[in-house]
């Protein structure tokens, strides 16, 4: 969480959307029970979620990773976009990329 808040500072060449950026600086670094979950947005969208997905597709490439990797997806995604229509979209995305990867070996 403390990265993501990080990266937001240096943003020179690259375009977060409203919805990172105010959904970042909602992470509470300090507590570790609950400082990732943010509020549930009505009307919260964008392609952050989507951008974060490829290398953790890459990162649990394996069948008997899939649980982690639904998982991971899902709290990444909902870090800043916790809406269930980004949510289940992220994680078809995800699904996706690890599908793509098997095709590729």
């Amino acid at each position: 969480m403390t990265q993501y808040q990080e990266c937001m500072k240096d943003m020179e060449g690259r375009a977060p959307g409203l919805t990172c950026i105010r959904n970042a600086s909602r992470l509470k670094p300090d507590d570790v029970t609950s400082g990732w979950i943010i509020p549930f947005e009505r009307a919260g969208g964008g392609c952050g979620g989507a951008m974060r997905s490829m290398c953790i597709g890459l990162r649990y490439p394996n069948e008997n990773q899939l649980d982690i990797l639904i998982a991971i997806s899902i709290e990444s995604a909902r870090m800043t976009h916790n809406h269930p229509s980004n949510l289940s979209f992220f994680l078809s995305f995800y699904l996706s990329i690890k599908k793509e990867f098997y095709l590729l070996k």
